[in-house]
């Protein structure tokens, strides 16, 4: 192999497998590479050869290529910072995740599902399988993609999307945070390294690492409040007729919960529970607790209906999901920005310093 090096225009070939008959030509670099008694000019190269050869066309691009690829979709992931306790935020017809044992691809509800880094979240009350919780804004899965989204600013780890179901959109906000606590750095206390290496895939300890894991383990998580995933949706009748908005609170999709009364709705409190009396959803309706899983709310034009919903990282009791309740979410969604705009602007600052280009100095 010979590599020729001109800065950006670098490249390297193979001198067997160049012959006068099929020259090797880069044009992006005006480069020809032919055998040595070839007497041609570039030019006339360029003119011999024959008409839609490919290899006289436009260099090949990121950009030119991906305008012709699928238009891939996957989940988002949310999390917060030094933590292993994430979720996955899929949305009808995008992502996989975790049903049982198995992986689950094109699911027809919107989808949100706690991980420990890698590691799904195991819960009792579901036979000890991965939690996940099917929920609905909008009418459903139909024929066509009609979810858009984005992160807040282009940067920050906060969704904001859109579901166009036709006569009433469904403006949602999506971000995950702690239970009680601001996202300060000194509230937020991280997961010990131990934990978070063991609870990835592939890890490998030494004989000491293993023991000091166990050890940690055996004596409990030690959190004392759980990341939340926060979800709010606006839903808006933007036709000149009335019509209805729907949603549906968050269920677990395991096939144990198909059943009727296995899970359990208070709608005083707007608060789903497993049998056990765990609360694994906190859901509103306008500020209020949400009377039912299922809800449709007639909207005349113009008319606006919120739906909130608040799922902790494994479900709390009734006392934790009482103060969960009371969470100002604008609060929460202002925390998350602040949170993410420092992370942001921390990890740019130490780009620069590692490159030199930042002097700082300390004003006492």
């Amino acid at each position: 192999m010979i590599t020729i090096k001109g800065g950006k225009n670098t490249f390297t070939f193979c001198p067997d497998h160049i012959c006068r008959e099929y020259p090797a030509i880069i044009p992006a670099y005006g480069v020809m590479i032919t055998e040595k008694d070839d007497k041609r000019s570039y030019a006339e190269v360029l003119e011999g050869l024959p008409v839609g050869d490919t290899s006289s066309g436009t260099e090949a691009s990121y950009m030119s290529a991906s305008a012709k690829t699928r238009d891939l979709v996957c989940p988002a992931w949310l999390g917060i910072s030094r933590d292993i306790r994430i979720f996955s935020a899929g949305f009808r017809g995008m992502g996989v995740s975790h049903l049982g044992k198995s992986m689950h691809c094109t699911d027809p509800w919107d989808v949100i599902q706690p991980y420990f880094h890698s590691e799904p979240v195991y819960i009792p009350e579901l036979n000890e399988e991965p939690a996940r919780y099917s929920y609905r804004m909008g009418r459903g899965m139909g024929c066509r993609q009609n979810v858009s989204r984005e992160l807040d600013k282009g940067y920050l780890p906060i969704i904001r999307g859109c579901v166009d179901d036709d006569a009433v959109k469904y403006h949602f906000t999506i971000f995950a945070g702690l239970e009680y606590s601001r996202m300060d750095t000194a509230d937020i206390k991280g997961t010990h390294y131990i934990i978070a290496d063991g609870r990835c895939a592939g890890h490998m300890f030494t004989t000491e690492q293993q023991e000091l894991y166990d050890r940690i383990m055996e004596q409990g998580s030690g959190d004392e409040e759980e990341t939340v995933i926060y979800i709010k949706c606006e839903a808006e009748n933007v036709s000149s007729t009335p019509g209805y908005a729907w949603f549906r609170s968050a269920v677990p999709t395991h096939r144990v919960f198909l059943e009727e009364g296995s899970v359990i709705h208070d709608g005083k409190k707007g608060f789903s529970r497993y049998p056990g009396g765990r609360v694994f959803c906190i859901s509103k309706l306008d500020g209020r607790p949400l009377g039912s899983t299922e809800t449709a709310v007639f909207l005349k034009p113009s008319e606006k209906a919120v739906f909130e919903m608040y799922i902790p990282h494994r479900p709390v009791s009734d006392k934790r999901a009482e103060r969960l309740f009371e969470t100002d979410f604008g609060k929460k969604l202002e925390d998350a920005g602040n949170s993410g705009r420092k992370n942001w602007l921390a990890l740019h600052v130490l780009y620069f310093l590692r490159k030199g280009s930042v002097t700082c100095s300390r004003q006492d």
